[in-house]
């Protein structure tokens, strides 16, 4: 049981590495020092580890080979994944180790490049980098704005204005411009209450009993409560619509209510 634990945590380790290592430069973009620089060090701690004693002459020759092997077969792979291969391969991930010839170097980039652990960090990083980044405060609160203001003008050109959603209503409410009495919002309530009557009334699904069932528990649920979805929901709409219709008699425009469009978000 403790084995398999400590397993997991070894794997996320090499995961995390390789995760690291793949959003390095790609060997094909990289320059040459820099290539040069990752094979010297990958090469050196190989030949420590394995305790080998190679000539000045020997490991430059070693090194050239490695070279023009890697910009020919392996331009895919990043120069922090060179490290990672050869210091796998020197630890006999991929098979046991008889020395530190160029044809072990190759053998051990080949078996990382197709290793399952890299494959999967890859398919990892493809799909977080589709996922949609999270507007900023500052975006968002153009967004809102935005959509302000094309609704103010979609509601002078048409006379109302749905707002699915409440988006804009809200919007108005968070920045203190929704300042209805309490009267007017009794007012609103009762239409509301009238225009869902309308909208969900058995009577028009006559001979459908499924409907009809559905219309009455509609019908229940905006009855019993105050709170009920719905009921907010068209409270707001004929609330926003009866804001815009004041602007609109006093030829105001909604740009006039702002000093600045860095408002409060709903």
């Amino acid at each position: 049981m403790e084995t398999g634990i400590i397993k997991q945590q070894n794997d996320n380790s090499e995961n995390s590495i390789i995760k690291k290592a793949l959003l390095a430069t790609q060997i094909k973009h990289a320059l040459p020092y820099e290539i040069d620089g990752a094979i010297n060090n990958a090469i050196e701690k190989a030949i420590f580890f394995l305790g080998l004693k190679i000539s000045e002459q020997d490991r430059t020759s070693i090194k050239v080979i490695i070279f023009d092997d890697i910009k020919k077969h392996f331009a895919g792979l990043t120069i922090a994944e060179i490290g990672i291969a050869i210091e796998n391969g020197s630890k006999a991930k991929y098979g046991e180790v008889f020395g530190l010839a160029p044809k072990d170097v190759f053998h051990w980039l080949t078996e990382y490049s197709a290793s399952q652990e890299r494959i999967e960090v890859k398919v990892q990083l493809e799909k977080e980098s589709q996922k949609p980044t999270e507007p900023t405060d500052e975006q968002k609160a153009q967004i809102a704005w935005n959509n302000l203001v094309l609704a103010w003008r979609f509601f002078k050109e048409n006379g109302y204005y749905n707002d699915y959603g409440n988006s804009v209503y809200n919007t108005l409410d968070a920045n203190g411009k929704i300042n209805f009495t309490k009267y007017q919002k009794l007012e609103f309530k009762a239409q509301a209450l009238s225009n869902l009557e309308k909208q969900h009334n058995p009577l028009q699904y006559m001979g459908n009993v499924v409907k009809i069932n559905e219309a009455r528990a509609i019908l229940d649920e905006i009855r019993s409560s105050d709170q009920s979805t719905r009921l907010v929901a068209e409270c707001k709409r004929i609330a926003l619509n009866k804001f815009f219709k004041n602007l609109a008699d006093v030829e105001m425009e909604i740009e006039d209510m702002f000093e600045t469009t860095n408002f409060d978000l709903a």
